[in-house]
């Protein structure tokens, strides 16, 4: 298995939405790739309906849209072979179909009209941004369970009677052992779901450049924090280990975990047709169109 194929209607058949090295997706099992196929087809549906909601300016939404795309990839990669270890070694684990929506969808409520400017903010975060980023899980929750509503008919029998746990996995992904996440949530009260993508979201931002944030880390020193993380409470200790134990080589900078990142964010251009079909929302709301492009491609969260 050397590439995923995750093709939308709008692509071609034989476009290939993006690859990463065989190492990592041999490691997925067959159900495993499969689940990744089908949550991203979903959350390409799902994308549609949540553009209706945005009035941003047209760049500004486009670039968000492409890194929560590639973010959203890399998580769910990472969560469903979390997921294949502790189901593998008869430890809790989470709805396979429910976990990879989730990991797609977490971060979608930093499109919403109220926050996305901020999510692509550069230099550090004062405590006003970080007070509207803590809107985004709950946000996010809202806007995909209206475009789910509106995708029911569309969906398999074994998907619509999941949607309650996808729709709380993208509203509790911020939430912490200790209960001093976003809401509040105690160890005993957190979702599965959310106790995986919380280490996965973690692990990938450490791994990643954010304008907000230079620090450079090495794979090993990511496992290092989440490890801290879990002794202090914050995270599941036994999803961190779960995280390790897949992990061969966690010394060099080349190894598994970093191929994940790799993943390339930016909208293919056969996304044009939904792109022109954004530009005339816009329009219709009178925003501004075409500003000046911010020029990142910093991959935040």
């Amino acid at each position: 298995m050397n590439a995923i194929k995750l093709n939308s209607p709008q692509f071609d058949s034989e476009q290939q939405y993006w690859t990463t090295s065989s190492e990592i997706l041999s490691q997925l099992t067959d159900e495993s790739d499969e689940i990744l196929k089908q949550a991203f087809k979903e959350y390409e549906q799902v994308m549609k309906h949540v553009r209706k909601e945005i009035n941003g300016s047209f760049n500004e939404v486009v670039e968000l849209e492409g890194i929560l795309r590639g973010h959203g990839a890399r998580i769910a990669i990472l969560s469903l072979l979390i997921n294949q270890k502790l189901e593998g070694e008869g430890l809790p684990y989470s709805d396979p179909d429910v976990l990879a929506r989730t990991a797609f969808l977490h971060d979608v409520g930093k499109l919403h009209n109220s926050i996305h400017t901020t999510s692509l903010k550069t230099g550090e975060y004062n405590d006003i941004d970080r007070i509207i980023m803590r809107g985004h899980p709950k946000k996010g929750s809202e806007m995909v369970d209206r475009a789910y509503g509106m995708l029911k008919n569309e969906l398999g029998e074994d998907v619509r009677g999941k949607l309650g746990d996808i729709i709380n996995g993208i509203r509790f992904h911020h939430e912490g052992e200790d209960g001093k996440g976003y809401e509040g949530l105690a160890s005993e009260d957190i979702p599965m779901q959310d106790k995986i993508v919380a280490v996965a979201d973690i692990f990938d931002a450490m791994l990643s450049e954010r304008p907000y944030d230079n620090r450079d880390l090495s794979t090993g020193e990511a496992i290092s924090q989440l490890k801290r993380a879990a002794h202090e409470g914050r995270l599941d200790a036994v999803v961190v280990q779960a995280l390790i134990d897949i992990k061969p080589d966690e010394s060099s900078r080349g190894d598994y975990f970093y191929h994940i990142k790799e993943i390339p964010d930016p909208i293919p251009a056969t996304h044009t047709v939904e792109i022109m079909e954004l530009l005339d929302e816009i329009n219709a709301h009178g925003d501004r169109i075409l500003s000046a492009s911010r020029g990142t491609n910093s991959d935040k969260y």
